[in-house]
């Protein structure tokens, strides 16, 4: 399997579609709105409003979060750097913020700046032996850096207003991520996937087979619920990551990025 070939089965086939069309509409609004000094106002209000909320992020990270470093829980950040060379990609920076017992985890930028947030209670996987779901949660955030997810956002910040459409895209990249993250670390997929559904504790009780065993054949409530949603649900995240395990094996597509770069196509 060459780099290219990785790449192309890596990233969510609907992932290209759904974003040109987020791009299209995102464009025909902002040109309707520019077209009038009232509309072009607005647009330079949310640009500005835009900006500063993620200038407040960048602040509240380095105020209150813990900066993981060589010094500041360094196996975390050797992890965080070996999956970024993995990637072929500079090192972000990364925080670990205390949110009240929240199970989650997000990339975000500052104008050149990058980073990688993990909240504390999913950190506190790898004191509990879970380190290989910790190193899946991190690699996933890093996949939508990677994937430039980031730096579309402005631009097609209208489209993911609108009902299905900005969701359908959302979830494409999320696949992306997912897969990504199963290339880099696929012993990480049931501890950190199980972990989002269950808690760190108890998804330790949990069984994949069975979890995936609740995917229901032609659920109306359950495909609409999926429909509405920014992420796939849980059960579809496990199976899909496991199948595409499976499909790429351990070993050898991970020996094809060790001596290669890692485009973005």
């Amino acid at each position: 399997m060459t780099v290219g070939d990785l790449v192309r089965t890596l990233k969510d086939r609907r992932e290209g579609g759904r974003l040109a069309m987020c791009i299209v509409l995102s464009v025909s609004v902002y040109v309707l709105l520019i077209a009038s000094i009232v509309g072009g106002l607005y647009v330079a209000i949310f640009a500005a409003a835009f900006a500063v909320s993620l200038g407040l992020m960048a602040g509240h990270l380095r105020g209150n979060g813990v900066r993981v470093s060589e010094r500041q829980f360094p196996e975390a950040h050797a992890e965080l750097v070996r999956l970024s060379q993995r990637l072929d990609m500079p090192v972000p920076e990364m925080y670990v913020l205390q949110a009240g017992g929240v199970l989650n985890a997000f990339a975000t930028q500052f104008s050149t700046r990058r980073f990688v947030v993990v909240y504390s209670d999913l950190f506190e996987m790898a004191l509990d032996g879970g380190r290989a779901g910790l190193s899946f949660v991190i690699a996933h955030e890093l996949a939508h850096i990677k994937r430039r997810h980031l730096d579309w956002r402005p631009w097609i910040a209208p489209a993911m207003f609108v009902p299905l459409v900005g969701a359908a895209y959302s979830r494409a990249c999320e696949r992306t991520c997912d897969n990504y993250a199963t290339w880099l670390c696929p012993e990480g997929v049931e501890p950190g996937l199980l972990a989002l559904a269950a808690g760190r504790r108890l998804s330790k009780l949990m069984s994949g087979d069975a979890f995936v065993d609740q995917l229901p054949d032609g659920d109306f409530w359950f495909e609409l619920a999926q429909a509405f949603a920014d992420h796939p649900h849980l059960v579809h995240r496990v199976n899909d990551c496991v199948a595409l395990r499976q499909e790429l094996g351990a070993a050898a597509p991970m020996a094809v990025a060790e001596s290669q770069p890692m485009p973005v196509v």
